[in-house]
């Protein structure tokens, strides 16, 4: 079998050969032979289309004209990335050690949780996933080292803690 070039693929190329295709649907007989033609000419006719418009066929509008919802951005996240958090200074040792007790009496997995969500801004769904725990899970942590840091934050460094 040998393989003729048709050209170029420019639209008078497929005008051409959807024509030539459809003088030859006449003559066959066989009825699969049939749809095979019918079938090029609808993808010749697809192609012209596509050539002539500029756009997909059957869309209703350019990729330049998306929808609102595919042009928003959300909000919280422009406000993530336009304002990042400023990092705390502590003017005191004492602040300083007096939070690190209080990240003490949290248990592990508390610390990990509340440190990602307060420390590192991120969402309870990326957590579950970088832990490999659920959410429900990192939001039973979060609440329980939330409500520890809440009791303990005005209590003093019992004495034997302090340096």
């Amino acid at each position: 079998m040998e393989i003729e070039w048709l050209g170029h693929a420019d639209i008078e190329t497929y005008y051409t050969s959807k024509y030539s295709l459809l003088e030859l649907l006449p003559n066959i007989v066989e009825e699969n032979h049939k749809a095979h033609v019918r079938a090029m000419v609808r993808d010749c006719e697809y192609i012209i289309e596509w050539l002539e418009t500029g756009r997909r066929p059957g869309n209703k509008r350019g990729v330049e004209r998306l929808a609102a919802y595919q042009r928003e951005i959300p909000s919280e996240l422009m406000e993530r990335y336009a304002n990042p958090p400023k990092p705390v200074e502590f003017h005191d040792d004492n602040k300083y050690y007096h939070l690190e007790y209080v990240l003490t009496l949290l248990t592990e997995r508390e610390r990990e949780c509340y440190e990602m969500r307060i420390g590192g801004m991120w969402n309870e769904h990326d957590i579950a996933r970088n832990l490999g725990i659920t959410r429900g899970a990192v939001q039973t942590f979060i609440r329980r080292a939330e409500a520890k840091v809440k009791k303990h934050k005005n209590k003093p460094i019992p004495l034997s803690l302090v340096i």
